[in-house]
């Protein structure tokens, strides 16, 4: 639990991230980074193409930056895979509730976070996709903007967009830019999940969360399998 502390972004531009953060299913809480003069802004700043971030949650977050400012990471040249965040992101541009500029992968990942962008490429789960991809992952979070506002992913720009989706109600925007997939929240939530997010690996990395189970903090959105379910 990070409360009472502010943090410091790991890596930045010039000293990018370049080794592997396995969360092991751990959860960061409450993670404070106020860097509102700076660029490269999220629990891992900047990560090179050889970096990799996994199975981890940001839990509460307070994210404030400039450019390139996400949940977990602010500019994503690696991997990013089965990892969530809940929270509050705000920043200039490039601004993504997971990850604010991607060129590498996203992949069987989720926000929540509320994401506010004071100019343009803002989006739920990734504000800039930028020759990257994200794959399998949803965004349930307000976003909002001046341009480029997107409920999944602000401006993809030469990247791809697959089996992914948005809450286009929750979130506050009807489009997204990609290839992602606008629901309901009704659609996205219980059993309906795996009937309308049918792009999805329910069989191999998410589950569909009913009302009669204990995770009453999922909201009722699908959750990575590897989560623990206990009350």
């Amino acid at each position: 639990d990070c409360s009472g502390f502010t943090y410091s972004s790991v890596g930045d531009n010039s000293n990018r991230f370049t080794g592997v953060l396995d969360g092991q299913d751990y959860v960061v809480g409450n993670l404070t980074i106020s860097e509102g003069s700076s660029d490269y802004v999220g629990l891992i700043g900047a990560m090179d193409s050889g970096g990799q971030v996994k199975n981890i949650g940001v839990v509460d977050a307070d994210i404030t930056g400039i450019y390139s400012a996400g949940g977990l990471v602010g500019s994503n040249e690696g991997s990013v895979s089965n990892s969530y965040s809940t929270g509050s992101v705000t920043g200039y541009s490039n601004v993504g509730g997971l990850v604010g500029y991607n060129s590498g992968s996203v992949s069987n990942s989720c926000s929540t976070v509320d994401v506010d962008g004071a100019s343009n490429q803002v989006g739920g789960l990734v504000g800039h996709n930028g020759d990257g991809s994200v794959s399998s992952s949803f965004s349930t979070g307000s976003v909002t903007g001046d341009s480029d506002v997107g409920g999944l992913v602000g401006d993809n720009f030469g990247g791809s967009v697959s089996g992914s989706y948005w809450d286009n109600q929750s979130s506050g925007q009807s489009s997204s830019d990609g290839s992602a997939t606008g629901l309901t929240t009704s659609e996205m939530q219980g059993n309906s999940a795996e009937t309308n997010m049918d792009d999805f690996g329910f069989s191999s990395n998410w589950t569909s969360v009913l009302a009669s189970d204990s995770d009453a903090s999922a909201g009722g959105y699908p959750i990575l399998q590897s989560l623990d379910r206990s009350a």
